[in-house]
């Protein structure tokens, strides 16, 4: 199976057998019945490899300053499949990660978390953004001085916090 990753750095609708997905459909079953077929995979999905890539991690972006990719390892592929409708597909929560190359901000320093579904693909999760190095640290300071504001009273109330910088004052 072609993931979307795959496609976009192949050049063409046709990626290399050794870089897609490989399913491994060990459970599923295949309804034959009068008025079609109904593929049936197991509640969780199929595992998968990718003979190309045995970390199951994929490099969209590799340089020196820094490398972007895509982590598939302990993902499952959810297959919907009825000769009467559409197929759907889904990869749920795979992460593509961001690692700057520089010491100051360590390693993997964000990752967008989200679904590769076909339409008609069913629990779809909203995309995440997660953060990781100095600004994994960064967010959790600026969590930290949240828990500072005053609590709303309403939704029609708003609390107003001004910081000035130069003689440290806060009002509020």
């Amino acid at each position: 199976m072609a993931d979307p990753y795959v496609l976009v750095g192949m050049g063409g609708p046709f990626p290399p057998l050794n870089r897609c997905l490989h399913l491994q459909p060990a459970g599923y079953k295949l309804d034959v019945r009068s008025d079609g077929y109904r593929w049936i995979t197991p509640a969780g999905g199929m595992s998968f490899n990718i003979p190309d890539l045995p970390s199951l991690s994929r490099f969209l972006v590799k340089s020196g300053s820094f490398d972007l990719r895509v982590d598939y390892a302990g993902k499952l592929v959810q297959i919907a499949a009825n000769s009467g409708g559409p197929w759907s597909i889904n990869l749920p929560k795979v992460p593509a990660v961001l690692d700057v190359h520089t010491p100051d901000l360590g390693t993997d320093i964000l990752q967008v978390v989200s679904d590769l579904y076909s339409p008609g693909a069913l629990a779809q999760q909203a995309p995440e953004i997660l953060f990781g190095g100095a600004l994994k640290t960064a967010a959790d300071i600026i969590t930290a001085l949240q828990n500072f504001l005053p609590a709303r009273r309403s939704d029609h109330e708003h609390s107003a916090v001004t910081i000035r910088a130069a003689i440290g004052s806060c009002a509020v």
